[in-house]
């Protein structure tokens, strides 16, 4: 079965909350990788900064190096286990709409991160039919700017896009670091992609941008696809991974031990505290109704610190079953 741990990278840009963002922004161009992970001394995960939020620190006309990665990190971050099958991976970026997940070990250290380029290029063909979804299915319509930074950027933040056009040339967030960096236009710095046909297989699309070593897809209409769309695409065609809430009643006083030990249960992929009669929402992933079964009742229910939970399963988006164990 194919797990995070084999698709996953472990040569990836690493920083401090103290280090500026221009320094981060090198580090970003240098190993060609649109996020950055923050990491404690100790080396432990305190966020992530990506290429968005350094142009979000460009478009307010801030000097970079006067900006350190404490004050723009975003600290909620989605992981995944090592272990956890590749396909629970691509439920993660369809469901939070991704384009990076950092990987951890049973003690909580980062071991890796998987980008949705990744699961592109090494995942997606291994696991997705070759008759399931089409190129049609993930595309979105182009968008024209001027062949000038502060109007791409403008328009990126703005409509949340993964790239734009200036005529054929596909403009990235990265191409617009680059721009900034070196101080040319947007279009000297565009993104190579393939085109394909829209009825063209998402397995076949996943095989040939890894080929030719692209982000990006553009059908005969130009529009458009990164790999974050086929990512999220894919995660709906592959076998289904069923989700999860567990709501969790602790001891007074617990809820630090509770967290530090239901978080490290490989299956469980977020937590929140909540008030009312619970106090602990977990987010937990399994292959079947049995499988969630037997985690809370053997890993969760069976700790001394847990009161009472209750499981609701997720059938889909608009219907969900209450358990009570």
């Amino acid at each position: 079965m194919l797990k995070a741990k084999d698709i996953m990278r472990t040569d990836f840009p690493k920083a401090s909350p103290d280090e500026t963002l221009d320094k981060v922004l090198e580090k970003m161009l240098q190993h060609e990788y649109g996020g950055v992970l923050v990491l404690t001394e100790e080396g432990e995960l305190e966020g992530v900064v990506t290429e968005r939020d350094v142009l979000r620190v460009i478009s307010s006309k801030k000097n970079l190096g006067d900006v350190k990665v404490g004050e723009v990190v975003k600290k909620t971050v989605i992981v995944v286990y090592a272990d956890v099958p590749f396909k629970m991976v691509l439920q993660l970026f369809g469901a939070y709409k991704i384009r990076r997940l950092p990987v951890i070990d049973s003690e909580g250290k980062v071991v890796g991160v998987i980008s949705s380029t990744d699961a592109v290029y090494r995942g997606i063909p291994k696991v997705l039919h070759p008759l399931a979804g089409k190129l049609r299915d993930v595309i979105e319509e182009p968008v024209e700017v001027e062949d000038d930074l502060w109007n791409a950027v403008s328009v990126i933040l703005e409509k949340g896009l993964d790239g734009v056009f200036v005529g054929d040339k596909l403009i990235s967030q990265r191409s617009l670091l680059r721009a900034y960096l070196e101080g040319g236009k947007p279009s000297d710095y565009s993104e190579p992609y393939v085109t394909l046909p829209s009825d063209t297989p998402l397995k076949n699309v996943a095989e040939i941008m890894r080929l030719n070593g692209v982000r990006f897809v553009v059908n005969e209409e130009k529009k458009y696809a990164f790999t974050r769309q086929i990512a999220i695409g894919s995660a709906e065609l592959v076998e289904n991974v069923i989700k999860s809430y567990v709501l969790i009643d602790i001891k007074t006083g617990n809820e630090s031990q509770a967290v530090r030990e239901l978080y490290s249960i490989p299956n469980v992929v977020s937590y929140e505290y909540v008030t009312g009669p619970f106090d602990l929402v977990l987010t937990l992933l399994g292959s079947s109704i049995d499988e969630i079964t037997d985690i809370v009742m053997n890993h969760v229910r069976s700790k001394p610190y847990v009161n009472d939970t209750l499981t609701l399963i997720v059938f889909d988006a608009k219907t969900s079953k209450v358990e009570r164990e």
